[in-house]
């Protein structure tokens, strides 16, 4: 291995000799895979590719932007990718990317966001390779869809997956129905 050297002057009567700084490449293997995955599913079911988002909340910010982003709505410990159509009685499919390296792991903020979505009924995946991506996605687009609230107005009939029930139609003042 060559070991180049830069003269930088530390006086004006002297240079001194140091080697060049060295620095490995960014490595961004997360971001790849998780590219990789969302470009495949956006080719793989092309009608329900702007159902597929990225949820940005990673990433260096000033004091200032996080602050207005946390009042936006910006919430850490959200899921990589969310899936947003109900399956097998699934409300939606949250997707944590995530590297096979040994370091590379949920933080408390991840696994206390996964318990409250799994708590109201989404499913929650922590995904380390493609394959794995497209086996869960897979295994989740194969299930049945999830209608989740279906308004038939002939009938005056919901249906919410856990009850059917008929409602009252009373109009209101301006003689419209209302729910």
């Amino acid at each position: 291995m060559e070991v180049k050297y830069i003269r930088k002057p530390t006086s004006r009567r002297s240079v001194k000799e140091r080697p060049a700084p060295t620095r490995a490449p960014a490595r961004h293997h997360e971001s790849e895979l998780q590219r990789a995955c969302v470009q495949w599913f956006r080719l793989q079911y092309p009608k329900h590719a702007l159902l597929l988002f990225a949820v940005p909340n990673g990433g260096g910010r000033s004091r200032i932007e996080s602050a207005i982003m946390h009042g936006e709505g910006v919430t850490p410990g959200v899921s990589d990718l969310i899936l947003l159509e109900g399956r097998g009685g699934w409300g939606s499919l949250c997707i944590e990317m995530k590297t096979d390296s040994r370091n590379s792991k949920q933080s408390a903020k991840q696994r206390a966001w996964q318990g409250a979505a799994e708590e109201y009924g989404n499913r929650y995946e922590v995904v380390r390779t493609f394959e794995q991506f497209r086996s869960v996605i897979n295994d989740y687009m194969g299930l049945p869809q999830t209608t989740g609230r279906v308004v038939v107005h002939h009938a005056d009939i919901i249906y919410d997956d856990r009850a059917i029930r008929l409602l009252a139609m009373e109009p209101d003042q301006t003689g419209k129905s209302y729910r």
